[in-house]
């Protein structure tokens, strides 16, 4: 064999020799750059997520938003036009009260039910109408009619208003002359109340027919409006003031 074709099988035997180690290196190489390339497309992956969720939000938030000055812009147009109805009182379950009392009759036990049992002596000037109970309505009482008393003057039902919790636990009811849409809003909120009353320590109430107002446990306040058919929460109340503790 002669010196070059010597020389040109040794080479040959060496690059064969060194081969698998430079493949070996250039495979390392190779998932090495891939592992960094996977690395930077989860992190790229994850910053679009995370805009697409904070987006996400934003937009949530601006729907409530939304739903929340519908419900109020629908809410005050409902309530605000039917002033008078702030001058009547409903009162139900008076047992001197049956269908065959005259309305006359009625603004007689009305006065007396008025001076004995919430201890208002003064004359407060009203008439009442008489309303017959009909199967499934919204009052309390079933049995009695309903004395609707229309007093002249709001400041004058609210001194009845005042005295609600002097019935409280009978079979008397005293309560506002709502119109179908504001009784469908107190049902729901009614309905949320007992919901957020099932956590032990809430307390709840409901302001003006038209809100529920929640203390919660850690002493938070939460707000919530409805629109019969949906509550949702709200930032506040316009002219709510906290009650001193």
């Amino acid at each position: 064999m002669s010196t070059k074709e010597k020389n040109s099988s040794q080479n040959s035997s060496q690059c064969f020799s060194q081969s698998p180690e430079s493949e070996l290196r250039a495979e390392k190489r190779d998932q090495t750059k891939k592992a960094f390339d996977i690395q930077d497309f989860v992190k790229k992956t994850n910053d679009r997520l995370q805009a697409l969720e904070n987006e996400n939000k934003e937009l949530r938030k601006e729907i409530e938003d939304l739903k929340a000055k519908n419900v109020s812009t629908n809410n005050c147009k409902a309530f605000d036009d039917q002033p008078s109805r702030r001058n009547n009182i409903i009162i139900s379950g008076l047992k001197e009260i049956n269908e065959k009392t005259t309305p006359g009759e009625a603004k007689g036990a009305v006065s007396k039910f008025l001076k004995e049992k919430l201890n208002l002596p003064e004359h407060i000037p009203f008439y009442c109408d008489l309303i017959i109970p009909r199967k499934n309505t919204n009052y309390a009482s079933q049995s009695n009619p309903i004395v609707k008393c229309k007093f002249k003057e709001v400041f004058d039902s609210n001194k009845i208003r005042s005295k609600r919790n002097e019935v409280k636990g009978t079979s008397i009811w005293i309560n506002d002359d709502l119109t179908p849409y504001q009784i469908k809003v107190v049902k729901k909120l009614v309905e949320k109340k007992k919901e957020v009353m099932k956590t032990p320590n809430n307390t709840a109430r409901i302001y003006a027919n038209r809100y529920l107002i929640v203390k919660t446990d850690k002493g938070k306040e939460e707000f919530f409006e409805s629109d019969g058919c949906v509550v949702i929460p709200v930032d506040s109340i316009p002219g709510w003031k906290p009650r001193p503790a």
